[in-house]
């Protein structure tokens, strides 16, 4: 329904949660691992802020872990 609506929509692991947020210096992207396991997510580019590396497509969280990339 929301691809036919023309959103966007992220395919994300099983307890991994997305977020989005805009602001003047650009758009920030949420995730946060609720599992013990790591996840890795597909299709994330930008700098992730709580380590200062870059993303280039695979972005990996581990077990109970937290990523905000800027776009």
């Amino acid at each position: 329904m929301l691809t036919q609506a023309g959103i966007p929509v992220k395919q994300l692991p099983e307890g991994v949660e997305y977020h989005v947020r805009t602001g003047d210096e650009g758009a920030y992207e949420f995730y946060l691992n609720y599992g013990t396991a790591p996840a890795c997510v597909q299709e994330v580019y930008g700098q992730d802020m709580l380590t200062g590396s870059e993303v280039s497509g695979t972005l990996t969280l581990e077990g109970y872990g937290a990523a905000v990339v800027r776009k």
